[in-house]
């Protein structure tokens, strides 16, 4: 998506503290977001 070969969209999910400097390092902009105790567990 970033590097132009899927159409852009929103995306969600989880990612540790390296995955989240990985992703600013090649530009992507992400936004943490704390998950109250009660809605942790599958998002679907």
């Amino acid at each position: 998506m970033h590097r132009g070969d899927a159409p852009q969209r929103a995306v969600r999910g989880q990612a540790d503290r390296d995955e989240v400097a990985a992703l600013r390092q090649e530009g992507i902009d992400v936004l943490s977001v704390p998950i109250p105790d009660a809605l942790k567990g599958p998002l679907q």
